[in-house]
């Protein structure tokens, strides 16, 4: 089958990584292609791999998540990357989906749900725990008094919320550009535009951004 998702996994727990690589090849449309013990080997296997997504543990010896994740959005612009973490706290959720991961799922849950996030951030791009869905939604819900005010001191230009309304809906360049009746040089350069101006270097961190200001509003 020619159209799987090509995953790349790295961890430092081998009973961990045998096991995944198991469990997802026996799914009809996946295929593990990297089993790496830290980022360093990750890095390294990327350079010869064709890799759709990546699963990275952030506690990893020689080289962590930490400091593979910007590496792999800088050099591997088109990798979705799923940190899976035990660290199941609302500020490292946060953190590293503003820093560029496409999802952060935590190893306690369950594996349906990880499933769900690869087919998720491989064709749209992202993909929020419930948790941090809902977490979202009651930031949104506490200032939604104060919408006004945050919106007037929005950087972005009404064709831009546009564009970020369509990225939210899980769309592509090429659908956007299609929808807006723009070239696809022109919807990256607006993409471009949008993560100067907020901060987010993410499909998943644009989203939070336009949840969060009220661009975008998720519903359940």
């Amino acid at each position: 089958m020619s159209n799987k998702i090509k995953i790349a996994l790295a961890d430092d727990h081998r009973i961990l990584l045998e096991t995944l690589t198991v469990m997802l090849g026996n799914e009809n449309d996946m295929e593990v292609v990297i089993s790496a013990p830290n980022g360093k080997e990750l890095l390294t296997d990327m350079k010869n791999s064709d890799v759709d997504v990546v699963l990275l543990d952030l506690d990893m010896p020689v080289m962590d998540g930490r400091a593979t994740l910007p590496i792999i959005k800088q050099y591997h612009k088109k990798v979705k990357v799923i940190i899976l973490s035990f660290h199941d706290s609302l500020f490292y959720m946060k953190k590293f989906l503003n820093e560029g991961a496409d999802a952060y799922i935590s190893k306690g849950t369950d594996f349906e749900i990880l499933l769900k996030a690869i087919r998720s951030v491989y064709k749209e791009g992202f993909y929020f725990c419930e948790r941090v869905t809902k977490e979202v939604l009651i930031k949104w819900n506490e200032n939604k008094r104060n919408r006004h005010s945050v919106l007037q001191g929005d950087p972005l230009t009404t064709r831009e919320k546009e564009v970020v309304q369509l990225i939210c809906e899980g769309k592509s360049n090429g659908e956007i550009s299609l929808e807006l009746h723009l070239s696809q040089r022109t919807v990256e350069n607006h993409r471009m535009r949008i993560s100067k101006k907020t901060g987010t270097n993410s499909t998943a961190s644009i989203v939070v951004y336009a949840v969060t200001n009220g661009i975008y509003e998720i519903e359940f």
